[in-house]
């Protein structure tokens, strides 16, 4: 928790919304979550932060000793987590950020780019001039949809409150 402060801290003291924290392995089974999560350990957490955008807050994150750094094509929330103090997972104890593309993007483990920044294109303004401006591929939904992916790209506090209260079920119906 310390350092999703000092994340907290470096990003204006804004709130951080947190969607994902410990998980049970029941829990994690049942949302297909990775075998070795971090979740699972304790150690992670998938966020958002009010006020601030996915990529500046991944690179808070790299300047706040968070060892793993995740991003997601189709979700708008960032995964931090403390691998490399993990000493009951040694396979899973390194450093590992997004790569980044010859565009400077940030890249999901699959090679796609992050939520939100698909980007740069030009185009054309009424008088001819070439400009630049930031696309989007994603069809932002409304996040009061009950979509804990959605939302736009930098987050309200009205927003982070639902992404919260989208977070993980309280009851797996006897699975767990």
């Amino acid at each position: 928790m310390w350092r999703l402060e000092a994340v907290r801290r470096k990003g204006g003291r804004r709130p951080i919304g947190i969607n994902s924290g410990f998980r049970s392995v029941a829990y994690n089974n049942c949302i297909s979550g990775a075998r070795a999560s971090q979740h699972l350990y304790g150690t992670a957490a998938d966020n958002r932060m009010v006020g601030v955008g996915n990529r500046r807050e991944r690179g808070i994150a790299r300047r706040s000793q968070i060892h793993g750094i995740a991003c997601y094509s189709s979700l708008s929330h960032n995964h931090f987590d403390l691998r490399i103090q993990n000493k009951d997972l040694r396979t899973g104890r390194f450093w590992w950020w997004p790569r980044r593309d010859r565009r400077g993007r940030d890249l999901t483990e699959g090679g796609s780019p992050c939520w939100g920044q698909w980007g740069w294109r030009s185009a054309r303004a009424s008088g001819g001039a070439s400009v630049s401006r930031f696309t989007t591929s994603l069809v932002l939904r409304d996040v009061r949809l009950g979509v804990a992916g959605a939302g736009s790209l930098v987050p309200t506090l009205e927003e982070i409150e639902l992404f919260e209260s989208a977070g993980e079920v309280e009851d797996l119906g006897g699975q767990d």
